[in-house]
C-alpha cells in the first residue's frame, strides 16, 4: 500500500491511501494532477441526551466528493479519513479541510455512536445530537467455565458502529461492559492469552 501527503501550509491538507494496480508498459502509473485547495476549519459541537456538552469524543471524517474529476477517481480513491481535535466544552475541530461533502462517524462515553454528513464551507459549528448508549454486558468464560480476567472483547458488527470497533477488556470476573451502543443486534468476540484465538462470537442485542 503507499500513502501520499499534500502538506502546504496555506492549503488543505490532502493525504490518500492505497493499492496501486500494475504500472504501464514504462513502468509507471500515472496519477494525474492533484490540485491544491483553499483550507477551511469545521467545527463540531457534540450534545448529549441532556442537552450537555460531550467531552472525550471520537469523531472521524472523512471527505466524500473530493477528487471526482481526477486520474486519482479512477482508482476509487478519496481522501484519507481524520480525526477532529478536541478543544474543550464538547468542542471539536478539523483543520485544514476542504470544501465539499464530509461524513461523521461519532463515539463519546455514555452515548450511542452516531453518523452524519456536513458540507463545508460553514461558520458556525456543526452540532451532532448523541443519544444515550444503550448497555451490552456479559462474561466471558473459559471451556471449563471459569471466567477469564484481561480478555478483550470486541464489538464486530452492528448498527452505527464507528472505527476502530468497540473493545473492552474484561476485569477480575470475567465481566465486560460496553455502554456506547445504538439499539440493535451486536456480534462480540473475545480473545486471551493462552487461549484459541478468537474464544469465539456471540450475537448479542443492546
Amino acid at each position: 500500500s503507499m500513502r501520499i501527503e499534500i502538506d502546504e501550509p496555506s492549503s488543505a491538507f490532502r493525504a490518500f491511501s492505497f493499492q496501486l494496480g500494475d504500472p504501464d508498459s514504462t513502468g509507471r502509473r500515472d496519477l494525474g494532477d492533484i490540485p491544491l485547495e483553499a483550507a477551511m476549519t469545521l467545527k463540531i459541537e457534540l450534545v448529549g441526551p441532556k442537552g450537555e456538552p460531550v467531552e472525550k469524543g471520537y469523531i472521524l471524517v472523512g471527505r466524500e466528493t473530493s477528487v471526482q474529476g481526477l486520474a486519482l477517481a479512477s482508482l476509487r480513491i478519496n481522501d484519507s479519513r481524520r480525526e477532529a481535535k478536541e478543544v474543550g466544552g464538547g468542542k471539536y475541530v478539523l483543520e485544514r479541510t476542504g470544501a465539499g461533502l464530509h461524513s461523521l462517524r461519532v463515539m463519546a462515553p455514555g452515548c450511542a455512536g452516531a453518523q452524519a454528513s456536513v458540507e463545508t464551507p460553514r461558520e458556525e459549528p456543526f452540532v451532532v445530537q448523541l443519544a444515550e448508549g444503550r448497555r451490552l454486558a456479559g462474561t466471558v468464560l473459559s471451556s471449563g467455565g471459569k471466567p477469564i480476567r484481561g480478555a478483550e472483547v470486541q464489538v464486530d458488527s452492528g448498527p452505527n458502529l464507528s472505527e476502530p470497533d468497540p473493545k473492552t477488556s474484561t476485569g477480575e470476573a470475567g465481566q465486560f461492559l460496553f455502554d456506547v451502543l445504538s439499539d440493535g443486534e451486536y456480534e462480540v468476540s473475545a480473545r486471551a492469552e493462552g487461549f484459541a484465538s478468537p474464544l469465539g462470537r456471540s450475537p448479542a442485542r443492546a
